[in-house]
């Protein structure tokens, strides 16, 4: 099926999987030197199934002390991409940009990064249960004192810079209901 693609070298694979013993979607490929050939499945929404074949380009490129890097080549833009996406509404894999995909950090807002941020650095004192941001944890077990009382005065501070943000917003939000109730 797949191997007048494949050429001489080449290897082919597939998969499926099931939900309740039936199967819901499959995945295909070939693989060459010069591009790697999908065939899958896809059921959008409930819809109609619809099968598609993508050939994905390979690009090698030369590494300074010998050997070489392989590479994909967006079918979309032609650029040389290490990672290509199959986005939630397209049916075809790209890169980021002709998916027009975006980092989950810049899409927060001021108080969802500092509220990220407090997360990141309460995880280094490794906290028991749930999360709490409003909580500072109590020293790790191996952990320095030294270390822990660094890092829980980061940990004020990055609450602190939190709090803030949100008074901040608060502030802002007041603003707008007065203008409202105003009218």
């Amino acid at each position: 099926m797949l191997a007048p693609y494949m050429g001489e070298g080449g290897r082919a694979a597939g998969w499926t999987w099931s939900r309740g013993g039936k199967p819901v979607g499959n995945v295909g490929g070939a693989v060459s030197r010069e591009a790697v050939l999908l065939r899958y499945t896809l059921t959008r929404g409930g819809g109609e199934p619809e099968d598609v074949q993508d050939a994905l380009p390979l690009v090698w490129t030369p590494c300074t002390f010998g050997g070489s890097r392989l590479w994909f080549a967006c079918p979309g833009c032609a650029t040389r991409r290490g990672v290509l996406y199959l986005s939630p509404a397209g049916s075809r894999f790209r890169c980021r940009e002709c998916h027009g995909l975006a980092y989950r950090s810049t899409r927060m807002d001021a108080l969802e990064r500092a509220t990220e941020r407090v997360r990141t650095v309460q995880r280094r004192l490794k906290p028991v249960g749930s999360y709490d941001p409003f909580v500072v944890p109590p020293q790790p077990k191996g952990m320095r004192a030294t270390t822990y009382e660094r890092v829980r005065e980061e940990l004020r501070e990055v609450q602190f810079r939190r709090d803030e943000i949100y008074v901040e917003n608060l502030a802002a939000l007041m603003k707008r209901l007065e203008r409202f109730t105003k009218r």
